[in-house]
């Protein structure tokens, strides 16, 4: 990791959406999250579950990730306490599993353990420990069958359908506990907002068929949220204005008499890139569908984490409760 200085509307119980009204590769089905969304999927190629926490009095914020890539189980644990100090504690698993109300992730270095469809998370080993609890949880948006072309592998000369799905089933909520990390620190995220999502299917992060991966959970302050999810599919981006055009994602308003999904118009614009390696990600993102409108802006500096199959760009939003995630990758 380095600090680089670069700068709805479904309601629950209306049918959902389906492909016809979007753009090419586009998920088929959109709505609210279920139970059942949050099970492992071990015919994918990928699962991942992510916690994500934010401090609204200081700058603090950490990603609780486990995920699963091909034959590779790991969890993360990243981001900043609220005196600014960085935190990262990778460790790897050899077990992972998840019904609709748990999850289980073991190995020799530790382990995280969900319970209550993701409202208890305990971490335990000597790299990070700790319990939290994620009250007044709200449900979020999902959604299913985004087709995004054709990938290489895993297997040799074999290639495969790109497929996504993702799921959210809790938008926003607060937390109370405390995190113990190797080099003494102990603090507590009392306090915190938090999200909870899971996104599987046949992709990695490798994938030359996707790019463009946006992600944004903005809080307010009467404990709702406004959540932005989606990507491009390479293959439809042709020309001019094609990379906006055809984005592929769900805009969701949550609030606390429920949810509005809907799929939205993108505008992104400010587009910085990294050096050498020629990875492109937006400074300023615009949402638009169905009478819902949310704006992103993450100017200069921003935090660029560079990995072998692709770079992420992830910072807080100004001025916001909230947190900008994208993923892009090299074109250099």
């Amino acid at each position: 990791m380095r600090r680089a200085l670069l700068a709805a509307v479904l309601l629950l119980g209306v049918s959902p959406h389906v492909a016809s009204a979007a753009p090419r590769g586009a998920p088929d089905r959109i709505g609210l999250a279920r139970a059942a969304d949050h099970r492992d999927r071990p015919g994918a190629l990928s699962d991942r579950w992510t916690v994500r926490l934010l401090d609204p009095r200081s700058q603090g914020w950490l990603e609780i990730t486990v995920a699963r890539e091909f034959q590779e189980r790991s969890v993360l644990v990243f981001g900043y306490d609220r005196a600014g100090e960085g935190v990262y504690q990778r460790f790897t698993v050899t077990q992972v599993a998840a019904t609709s109300r748990t999850l289980d992730a073991r190995g020799p270095d530790g382990g995280v353990a969900i319970r209550a469809g993701g409202r208890r998370i305990a971490l335990t080993g000597p790299l990070a420990s700790g319990k939290l609890r994620l009250r007044r949880a709200r449900r979020g948006p999902a959604a299913s069958g985004w087709r995004l072309g054709e990938g290489f592998g895993p297997h040799p000369a074999r290639f495969r359908p790109v497929t996504l799905s993702w799921s959210m089933p809790i938008a926003t909520s607060t937390t109370r506990g405390a995190l113990q990390l190797p080099d003494g620190r102990r603090f507590r995220i009392d306090g915190w907002r938090a999200s909870y999502e899971h996104g599987w299917g046949d992709i990695l992060l490798g994938d030359g068929a996707w790019d463009y991966w946006n992600q944004a959970v903005v809080r307010d302050r009467r404990g709702g949220a406004w959540i932005a999810y989606g990507l491009n599919r390479v293959d439809t981006v042709t020309g001019d204005g094609a990379r906006d055009a055809q984005w592929l994602g769900v805009l969701a308003r949550v609030r606390g008499r429920g949810a509005r999904v809907c799929r939205p118009r993108v505008i992104r614009r400010g587009w910085q890139y990294t050096f050498p390696g020629i990875a492109r990600w937006s400074t300023r993102a615009s949402f638009r569908c169905d009478g819902l409108r949310l704006k992103v802006r993450i100017p200069i500096p921003s935090i660029v984490t560079e990995y072998l199959t692709h770079t992420e760009f992830r910072d807080r939003i100004p001025g916001r409760t909230g947190l900008a995630f994208n993923l892009a990758h090299d074109h250099g």
